[in-house]
């Protein structure tokens, strides 16, 4: 273990990137190689680092060991910053990899040690295996005459896993709770090598030496190069898992068979810990735990069912999703439906006039390249109707003022009970990649989407299933749904309705029947419960503060809340115009501004008054009341903190669990009892149903009794959890949830955890005794 002499005192593993919560280790990883950081006490000798960890292995299970610590490293040493390679295994029966035989019969073969040279006449029919072509080569499958034979059947097998190096969109191999889609920049990982070796007499490891990895990638690269081995699968599925084009569902072998190996750190650290990585405690430890992991594999049988539901049932699979084309639909070429008539002539003397927009660059990077007008492809597309302020509206409302008018009305005609949007996006012959929206977001939050012209294929695909849409309406939710083009042939257009946040007043159908002054002036004047009184679809807001020290390090925590399995519709940062703590201005970084200016739907919220850490629900309240006006039963706010990176599936769980319980409950992953109150953690995640007079309340309580208070201005959880009591909301803790997973939290903490840190004050500021003076 590397030890620091100064620095952060916050512990950090190399095997867990501070970058995103997708790329720790799957709970229940066995780690053979660990490096842990943190701060503690110094030890000169090596004799007292020894007896250091004799003391702290006596405490321990026996499942961790410490076995070795550093001497005192840079103060700015973290272990998992600085890595530049990590280590991972993925453990298979050796059986398990031979080319195109019966599985069982195979395994039987092998540990009755019956493999034998060709030309042998007892050799069983279907293990035949042939001599390897090289004579001087590094056995690697055995120091014996059978691993000599067996490697000649791997030659195929290496050249599959070539295919997964090098950098590729892994979207496809992430675990499916993630939904990546292949334009996350979190699926782009790098697999520097990537082998099979033998590491027993009957297993074999898929080793890989990558720059990080994301849930289920390791098993998932594992079980398609033995669907691919096994020839249950052709060789072209490795490219078609890999294309930035597809979404398809990838084999992966069970749980349990994967484990981190170690890591290689920069040359800075690296001479630095190198001397104690291959140490021969470490060496011993690897090799019995290895041996441990090997026996394991094969004495639970873990393999054997999944190669009767998984493995058997590949012959079934289609190929690949992405190139599955529907037939041409009946009657391509007949009358088009009325309905449609008018808008599908528009479209087409759009696109004869020759003014159609350029693509923006947004939604460039989610369309097919070769399909573009850009790239010398047929493709484009753009927007009409109301952009949330401060966006100027789209120029297409001016170049096609007919067509606008007509593709809302069409919306009207076509479901006349659906909220009418804000704004279409208009596209012909373009192949959209899979993406989930960037703009749709509160107020209505589903779109509409339909498919017009003369064509076949293009089907809709959402979340794995096909949707014909030609000329037949389809809703759903493009914000949290992942969705794409297939590929098509003939004239196809599209439109997709839908309501960006801010435009929830801004009804297209409206503001473009106004002259632009009178759509402008609208836009600056109306407040959005005024303009707009109709039902809409609940809201999930979260709302995040930090300290001008902090605000550098606040990215980890919103990538992490950018990945959530259920987004928010809105990430509310806000911000005093001024520290009280730190008594300095806020300025937002560059880096903290590339990140806002990638997810459209997290903004930077100035507020007047610092509240502290509760400016995190101040802030918000005071946003909702200037975006969103009137809240509703199943509007939920969430609330958490700016050093932590939320586990995937954090949001949607909480809130299902929130919605469940109704708004007389508040619900947090830990809460805790201070004095008979129950408290919930901002830490832990808290959320809150908006509904009735709880914004107004929250208010009310903050100016009587919270306000001007210099120790509940540091503790928001216990004056939150005070008010809740009062106002007679119960405090539920839902811990169970993260420990069925084996888990201790439901985050990772962030670089941010060291800066300015609430735990870290002294003396009267300190958590304990700003408590104890807030509750009295």
């Amino acid at each position: 273990y590397a030890e620091m002499s100064k620095g952060p005192p916050s512990a950090a593993f190399s095997s867990c990137p501070k970058e995103m919560s997708e790329l720790h280790l799957e709970a229940g990883v066995p780690r053979l190689c660990e490096v842990l950081s943190l701060s503690t006490e110094v030890v000169a000798s090596d004799a007292e680092r020894e007896e250091w960890c004799v003391r702290a292995n006596a405490v321990l299970p026996d499942s961790i060991r410490v076995l070795c610590r550093s001497g005192g490293l840079p103060a700015d040493f973290r272990a998992d910053q600085g890595v530049i390679r990590r280590i991972y295994r993925c453990l298979v029966p050796s059986w398990l990899l031979a080319p195109g035989q019966d599985s069982f019969q195979l395994q039987r073969a092998w540990e009755a040690k019956q493999v034998t040279r060709m030309g042998d006449e007892d050799a069983p029919a279907q293990i035949v295996l042939k001599k390897h072509v090289k004579e001087n080569h590094d056995l690697g499958w055995g120091d014996c005459e059978e691993g000599e034979l067996l490697l000649g059947q791997f030659a195929n097998l290496k050249q599959v896993l070539r295919k997964f190096q090098g950098q590729h969109s892994f979207h496809n191999f992430a675990d499916g709770q993630l939904k990546l889609v292949p334009s996350a920049a979190v699926a782009q990982r790098t697999v520097h090598r990537l082998r099979a070796t033998q590491v027993s007499e009957q297993v074999c490891s898929f080793t890989a030496c990558v720059d990080a990895m994301l849930f289920g990638q390791l098993r998932s690269i594992a079980g398609l190069a033995i669907g691919v081995q096994r020839q249950c699968l052709p060789e072209t599925e490795v490219d078609a898992a890999l294309a930035v084009d597809s979404m398809k569902p990838v084999l992966a072998v069970p749980v349990g068979t994967t484990l981190y190996a170690g890591c290689v750190y920069n040359k800075k650290y690296h001479q630095l810990l190198s001397r104690l990585l291959d140490s021969e405690p470490v060496r011993a430890w690897e090799d019995k735990v290895l041996d441990f992991l090997c026996r394991r594999v094969m004495e639970q049988g873990i393999y054997e069912a999944w190669i009767e539901t998984e493995l058997k049932s590949l012959v079934r699979v289609p190929q690949s999703i992405s190139t599955q084309r529907n037939q041409p639909p009946a009657g391509c070429c007949e009358a088009t439906p009325n309905v449609y008539f008018e808008v599908l002539r528009l479209l087409r003397a759009a696109e004869a006039s020759g003014k159609w927009p350029g693509i923006s660059t947004g939604r460039e990077k989610v369309i097919k390249d070769s399909t573009l007008v850009e790239n010398g492809g047929q493709g484009g597309s753009f927007s009409v109707g109301s952009m949330p302020p401060p966006l100027h509206a789209p120029t297409g409302n001016q170049l096609f003022p007919e067509l606008t008018l007509a593709a809302f009305e069409l919306e009207r005609a076509l479901l006349p009970g659906r909220l009418p949007s804000s704004t279409i996006a208009i596209n012909k012959r373009a192949q959209f990649l899979p993406h989930v929206d960037s703009g749709a977001g509160a107020g209505q939050g589903i779109s509409l989407i339909v498919g017009l012209g003369d064509y076949s294929g293009g089907d809709l695909m959402v979340e794995g299933i096909p949707h014909d849409i030609r000329y037949q309406p389809l809703e759903f939710n493009g914000w949290t749904q992942r969705h794409w083009t297939l590929p098509f042939e003939g004239d196809r257009y599209s439109l997709v309705w839908f309501t960006p946040l801010g435009c929830e007043d801004l009804p297209g159908i409206e503001v473009c029947r106004l002259p632009p002054a009178w759509a402008v002036r609208r836009r600056r004047r109306c407040a959005p419960a005024q303009c707009w009184k109709q039902p809409r679809q609940p809201l999930l807001i979260v709302g995040v503060t930090s300290l001008p020290s902090r605000l550098r390090g606040a990215g980890p925590a919103l990538l992490s809340v950018a990945a959530q399995s259920r987004r928010p519709d809105r990430l509310v940062l806000s911000l005093p115009r001024r520290s009280q703590r730190e008594g300095r201005a806020y300025q937002v970084p560059p880096e903290l501004r590339t990140i806002l200016s990638a997810h459209p739907w997290m903004e930077v919220h100035w507020i007047e008054e610092d509240f502290g850490p509760g400016t995190k629900l101040l802030g918000a309240i005071d946003w909702l009341a200037a975006n969103v006006g009137q809240t509703s039963e199943n509007d939920v706010l969430m609330v958490l903190d700016d050093d932590h990176a939320y586990l995937p599936h954090a949001l949607g769980e909480l809130l299902q669990q929130q919605l469940s319980l109704g708004s007389k409950h508040a619900s947090s992953f830990f809460a805790y009892f201070f004095r008979g109150l129950m408290v919930p953690q901002g830490a832990d995640i808290i959320a809150l149903q908006l509904g009735g007079s709880f914004s107004e309340d929250v208010l009310a309580f903050h100016r009587d009794f919270v306000a001007g208070d210099d120790a509940c201005f540091l503790v928001d959880d216990l004056w939150l959890g005070m008010f809740l009591r009062l106002s007679g909301r119960q405090v539920v803790s839902h811990r169970e949830l993260v420990t069925q997973r084996g888990l201790e939290m439901i985050y990772q903490r962030t670089g941010n955890a060291s800066v300015e840190a609430l735990m870290d004050l002294e003396g009267r500021d300190r958590r304990d005794r700003a408590m104890l003076r807030a509750f009295d």
